[in-house]
């Protein structure tokens, strides 16, 4: 009888403390990015996709360097952002935004400050609220960043510049745009402070 007792007992304990399932932890981590203030999370994607292989890598190249980092955020743009860059709406399927990595990628290696309602991470637009997700969304899908998803043409190195051991710039050009991305570490990880878009003159 004492022994039964004890496997009841055990068996509440263990369901009391049982994790939230994988569904209930995405819903809270979509919730928790709609409000400002509240730190962004680092991950919002199903952790045995694809895709999250993707994202790991990239925060292994953020550790490694500056080049590596912008190789695997332009590459994540190119090809992981379909649905982002070509549905006129991104819809939440109560698990996650599909096909749309890249652009996660991307935000969470920004550096924009949460709190911030203007920043002028997007350069050539007017300083505008990008710490949210979505709005970060908004402005990347905008011209004339758009071509960072959509372009035709892969990402050519036009140039780059090292500035010491913690600053890197680098120009691309997709189609008829230039992008000149602005990189730098801030503890032992590497993001992206700005970036600028602007016409080919050629």
């Amino acid at each position: 009888m004492k022994l039964s007792i004890f496997w009841m007992l055990l068996e509440s304990a263990a369901a009391f403390h049982a994790p939230s399932s994988p569904r209930k932890n995405r819903r809270l981590a979509h919730q928790a990015s709609q409000v400002r203030g509240v730190a962004r999370p680092a991950r919002l994607y199903d952790e045995n996709s694809e895709n999250a292989n993707f994202l790991e890598t990239l925060a292994l190249f953020r550790r490694i360097g500056a080049a590596a980092t912008l190789d695997a955020l332009l590459e994540g743009l190119k090809t992981r952002s379909v649905d982002f860059g070509r549905r006129d709406n991104i819809q939440w399927d109560h698990e996650e935004y599909r096909s749309t990595d890249g652009v996660k990628a991307l935000y969470d290696a920004a550096h924009v400050d949460p709190f911030s309602f203007r920043s002028d991470f997007f350069r050539s637009l007017a300083p505008r609220d990008v710490a949210r997700l979505n709005d970060f969304w908004v402005a990347l899908r905008s011209e004339p960043y758009c071509k960072l998803l959509t372009g035709a043409s892969d990402p050519t190195t036009v140039s780059e510049l090292r500035d010491g051991e913690d600053r890197y710039v680098r120009r691309v050009k997709i189609d008829d745009v230039l992008y000149t991305f602005s990189l730098a570490k801030r503890g032992d990880k590497w993001g992206v402070e700005w970036i600028l878009s602007e016409p080919d003159s050629e």
